[in-house]
């Protein structure tokens, strides 16, 4: 990231996480609506934020090691959390393997793969890799 709050990805581009096109080896410009202050990245997935406006940005796919890939795959960034996020100030943006938490107000929000219990939350059995990709 540069003081400019540009973004530039270079590694494996699996599924998009990179969040840009082209060689993966090479250090490349990602195509941000806006400047990010805050990057973070799981196994196969990237997140870019503007901690100041509560933008978040996601490239790449969450999966789950028996379902496989549990969301889309995005490979350019699409906007997460706009309604949860809007305006507010966003303190802290961590990624696991397969998920995601941010910390805003004191207040922490979770979404990714719901095994193993890293959500801290318990979704439905029936409907818990759509609950888990809400953002709670």
């Amino acid at each position: 990231m540069s003081s400019a709050g540009k973004v530039y990805s270079w590694g494996c581009n699996d599924d998009g996480a990179l969040g840009r096109p082209g060689v993966e080896n090479k250090p490349m410009l990602v195509d941000l609506p806006c400047p990010v202050d805050m990057i973070s990245a799981g196994d196969s997935h990237s997140l870019f934020c503007n901690s100041q406006n509560g933008v978040i940005y996601m490239t790449g796919v969450y999966r789950n090691i028996l379902k496989g890939n549990m969301s889309p795959v995005f490979k350019t960034p699409v906007r997460l959390g706009e309604r949860e996020f809007q305006y507010q100030k966003i303190e802290k943006m961590i990624s696991g393997v397969n998920h995601s938490f941010v910390l805003i107000s004191g207040k922490a929000y979770a979404w990714g793969d719901p095994e193993c219990g890293v959500l801290a939350r318990r979704p439905s059995y029936r409907k818990k890799f759509k609950m888990g990709l809400m953002i709670m």
